[in-house]
């Protein structure tokens, strides 16, 4: 006897619909948000380096050694509430542009 086969039509977004497609992230104080900037089409790496467009850190304060070197490196530096309100689509986040002399 053969089973019905029931079919689920899930509905799969494009990587380029994914509103953190083609940023990339690095987190410091916190693991939070790490599994939903995945999600969202963001890439997380472990350190900081030129081209890193977010560093997410815990304590909007911090001045450790990332925050430093974000700042050397240009990178945008966001607070972990501030990448909350972009997961959940109230804000938007954008790639710096990057300035040439």
């Amino acid at each position: 006897q053969e089973l019905p086969v029931e079919s689920h039509e899930v509905e799969v977004k494009s990587a380029e619909n994914l509103p953190f497609t083609g940023l990339s992230f690095c987190f410091t104080g916190t693991r939070d948000g790490v599994e939903d900037v995945e999600r969202l089409g963001g890439i997380v790496k472990s350190g900081i380096s030129k081209g890193l467009d977010f560093l997410v850190q815990l304590n909007a304060l911090s001045m450790s050694n990332k925050t430093k070197k974000a700042e050397e490196y240009g990178t945008t530096i966001i607070s972990l509430d501030y990448l909350k309100r972009a997961i959940n689509g109230e804000v938007a986040l954008t790639k710096a542009e990057s300035v040439t002399k």
